[in-house]
């Protein structure tokens, strides 16, 4: 397992779903991890107290991905709790499926703001100080396989997930030299609560197009992200790694 004490570890929407596996995974092995939530504050105070019963630090920042104010209020609130910051994952993302034709304006802004500008924000801030710290850094841009492969209904998150994908390789060239790797882990259909939601009929003929034939769990995605921000992914960077049960291939 990655030893990872003494890092610090930043996940946007941490606070349920893959993030929290992220969360969970991160605190086992060793690290520090600051997460933000929007709305759901008791489920971000368990987290925190799940994190502390296993010896392990956290904390949880509401705040809003969109807002280049709050991108970087917490980031420096992870500064404050930690001294430093090793490890980003952004990982918050929305989902507001409808045909183009009827989509409203608030659902492509909402949606592309959330999932890729959010992500900006945090990785300039971040970027900015993993350079000044001049000791590298790492981190992961939560796509999806949804900005690799089309699907109907879904214009403003696949826009948002391809950009993201196609940002995260600019900025690996970028910073490549500085010893900051930034990979993309892209999930397919994991088992979480906006998954849950499909229908039965639908979740049938989702999982008949799986090769694997299940849904994907929170902790195998939690556990490649870790294995990127590691040592043992140290000559990774400007990858894309689908964790999707072979739908993409």
């Amino acid at each position: 397992m990655n030893n990872f004490a003494g890092k610090t570890a930043l996940v946007t929407g941490g606070s349920r779903g893959i993030g929290k596996a992220i969360c969970l995974a991160l605190a086992q092995r060793g690290a520090q991890v600051v997460f933000s939530y929007e709305k759901n504050a008791e489920e971000a105070e368990k987290l925190v107290a799940n994190i502390a019963k296993t010896k392990g630090s956290a904390l949880s920042v509401r705040a809003d991905a969109r807002d280049p104010d709050e991108a970087k209020m917490l980031f420096h609130k992870t500064i404050e709790e930690f001294g430093g910051l090793d490890f980003l994952i952004n990982n918050a993302g929305i989902v507001r499926p409808s045909s183009l034709a009827i989509m409203s304006d608030e659902a492509w802004k909402n949606v592309v703001e959330t999932n890729l500008y959010g992500a900006f924000y945090l990785c300039r801030i971040s970027v900015q100080h993993l350079l000044k710290q001049k000791l590298g850094g790492s981190i992961i841009n939560i796509a999806s396989l949804a900005g690799l492969r089309a699907s109907t209904g879904q214009s403003n998150y696949i826009a948002s997930k391809s950009a993201l994908v196609a940002f995260t390789r600019a900025l690996a060239r970028e910073v490549a030299q500085y010893s900051i790797r930034v990979n993309v882990v892209a999930p397919g259909l994991i088992d979480t609560d906006m998954v849950r939601a499909i229908s039965e009929d639908k979740m049938a003929d989702f999982l008949d197009e799986i090769p694997m034939g299940r849904l994907g769990y929170t902790d195998e995605v939690a556990n490649v992200v870790c294995f990127l921000l590691s040592e043992e992914a140290s000559y990774i960077t400007g990858s894309v790694l689908r964790i999707d049960g072979g739908l993409g291939a």
